[in-house]
């Protein structure tokens, strides 16, 4: 599932041009990355898919430490320009999630 989930990005990310200019990929998967866990915290706020909740939080959490890891090496060249700041907004958001 998560393989087609990050197939369906790639696809999507390959056919919007404005999207390509706006960030590149790695940054793309991040915030799907910070989306995907943030949906297992809403899911833990639900009863009824509380069950489903580890599973999105670990799949989102190893996704966002792997595509940090993979940016610290200088493999990419960056385009984005005014995304970055939001990607930091989040991972600040992510961190402070994680402490409660």
């Amino acid at each position: 599932m998560l393989f087609t989930f990050y197939l369906w990005i790639s696809l999507l990310y390959n056919e919007r041009i404005d999207l390509r200019e706006m960030i590149n990929i790695l940054g793309l998967y991040l915030i799907s990355g910070i989306a995907l866990y943030f949906t297992g915290i809403l899911h833990e706020l639900s009863e009824k898919v509380k069950h489903a909740a580890a599973a999105f939080k670990f799949v989102g959490l190893q996704a966002v430490l792997l595509l940090i890891f993979i940016q610290t090496f200088r493999f990419w060249v960056s385009k984005d320009k005014e995304i970055v700041p939001v990607i930091h907004v989040f991972l600040g958001i992510l961190s402070w999630q994680s402490c409660y």
